[in-house]
């Protein structure tokens, strides 16, 4: 990789929303269904599913609506955090010499 060492050097640090809502809603969902199947068998996750649905744990209706509410959340928490990372600002590092 060549590096360019006789100007500013900015690093540009934006986050796009658009893929880390996605890594969110993923990764909810993702965690969502280890803790419907733990529930189904009977081993634990309960917590996780009272917090996205008021449906019986064990029952399909978890499952949809845990699904869907886990997959939004999950999104939109995604989508804060890089909202409030590009908000922050882009990195800057100092001057570099040739040297």
């Amino acid at each position: 990789m060549s590096m360019d060492n006789s100007k500013d050097t900015l690093i540009a640090g934006n986050l796009s929303i658009d893929r880390c809502a996605r890594a969110g809603a993923i990764v909810a969902l993702v965690l969502f269904l280890i803790c419907w199947v733990l529930a189904v068998l009977d081993i634990g996750g309960h917590n996780m599913l009272a917090l996205l649905t008021s449906a019986p744990a064990r029952s399909a209706m978890a499952l949809v609506t845990g699904t869907i509410c886990a997959a939004l959340f999950g999104g939109l928490t995604g989508a804060l955090i890089a909202g409030a990372y590009n908000f922050a600002g882009p990195r800057q590092s100092g001057r570099r010499n040739a040297d």
